[in-house]
């Protein structure tokens, strides 16, 4: 197995991969589960690796959608979902326990579903229930696989309207941006090391 570093220094080939695959999904799952559903709120489950997704697309949306777009890594769902509420559940593992209790008191709801994983028991709930899932590439530490993870939540996101197309095709390009920009980023990153070195770090 490669290592966390080479893993992290292929981010930007994660989201050329994971958007090519993408491409090639096929659809028929969720333009069945789309057609005609316009949601009054969206929560986005997630836990860790998993759950840093959905906590950066309810910032960005924060201030463009109509709509509450809340993250949450609770196993308990807010009182305002129901089943107009659509409810994204991404676990890496697909066994996140948070994640997993959260979702079936989705499902007691009557909440339209989606899952992004890469198998799992909630690989499992989704053929049993026939949630739209969007499937990983399994067996790599979550924290390393967040270009896949958030490109197939920001994917599910943008086929129920919540990501516009014009902001779904700047994420594709952001691969591009990051090849390019890989040795600011990484003398960034060398110099915040230093500054914290030998440090008590609080956050």
């Amino acid at each position: 197995m490669a290592d966390m570093r080479d893993l992290i220094e292929r981010f930007p080939e994660q989201l050329e991969e994971s958007a090519r695959a993408l491409r090639e999904m096929d659809l028929s799952d969720f333009q069945s589960s789309t057609e005609g559903f316009n949601p009054t709120g969206i929560l986005l489950l997630g836990m860790g690796g998993s759950g840093i997704g959905g906590a950066i697309a309810s910032g960005i949306l924060a201030n463009s959608s109509a709509i509450p777009v809340i993250s949450s890594s609770d196993y308990s769902i807010p009182g305002w979902v129901t089943d107009r509420t659509l409810v994204i559940a991404c676990s890496y593992s697909g066994n996140t326990e948070e994640t997993l209790e959260a979702v079936m008191l989705a499902n007691d709801r009557n909440s339209k579903i989606a899952v992004v994983t890469s198998g799992g028991i909630l690989g499992d709930l989704a053929s049993k229930h026939g949630w739209p899932s969007v499937s990983l590439p399994g067996g790599l530490p979550p924290r390393s696989q967040f270009g896949r993870s958030f490109m197939g939540l920001a994917w599910v996101l943008n086929k129920y309207g919540a990501f516009s197309d014009k902001m779904y095709a700047e994420l594709e390009a952001t691969s591009e941006s990051t090849k390019s920009n890989s040795d600011t980023i990484e003398g960034q990153a060398a110099a915040l090391a230093d500054l914290v070195e030998g440090k008590n770090i609080m956050l």
